[in-house]
Formats: structure tokens, C-alpha cells, sequence
């Protein structure tokens, strides 16, 4: 069956050293190994993402308040100029 896919083959042949019989109580027993180490792994990335999510969301609600606080002085910078422009005494119509 793997003779079909040299590729798959040649790497499975790369990881497995010649001669070794694979089992699959020996697999299975490995597998149970690996995921042994990542639970505490995982235990400690869960803290470092909640971190950085909250870091982020942080961030974001900091540059978004900036924002919305330049927007704010440049509407009331606008609304002076408008209300200290001079007034024509006579309109085009008026003439």
C-alpha cells in the first residue's frame, strides 16, 4: 500500500530506524507519553494566551478611546470655526 506513495514512504522510513518492529501497544504507549508532557504545556499556554488577549483587547480599547477623543476635539475645533466665521450682512439674494 505505501509503495504507491514513495514520498510517504521515505518519511515514514526517516523516523522509524531499520529493523524496528512496530507494535501498536507501542504507539499507543508513546502517544500516551507525549500528550502526559503536553498537558502541562497546555495548562501554562492557556494563562499566556488569556494574557495576551487580554493585553490586546487592551490595547485596542486605548487606541480606539484616542480615536474617538481626536474625533471629539476636531468636531468642536470645527464647530468654533464656524460659529467665529463673520456673517455676511447680505445674502446674493438680498442684492
Amino acid at each position: 500500500m505505501l509503495e504507491e506513495h514513495p514520498e510517504q514512504l521515505r518519511k515514514l522510513k526517516a523516523v522509524i530506524p531499520d529493523g524496528e518492529s512496530i507494535t501498536i501497544s507501542s504507539w499507543e504507549k508513546e502517544i500516551a507519553d507525549i500528550k502526559s508532557k503536553q498537558n502541562p504545556l497546555r495548562d501554562k499556554l492557556k494563562g499566556e494566551i488569556n494574557d495576551l488577549a487580554f493585553a490586546e483587547v487592551l490595547t485596542y480599547n486605548r487606541d480606539n478611546e484616542q480615536r474617538e477623543c481626536d474625533n471629539e476635539a476636531h468636531k468642536r475645533k470645527k464647530e468654533q470655526e464656524r460659529s467665529h466665521k463673520p456673517q455676511r450682512k447680505h445674502s446674493y439674494q438680498e442684492r
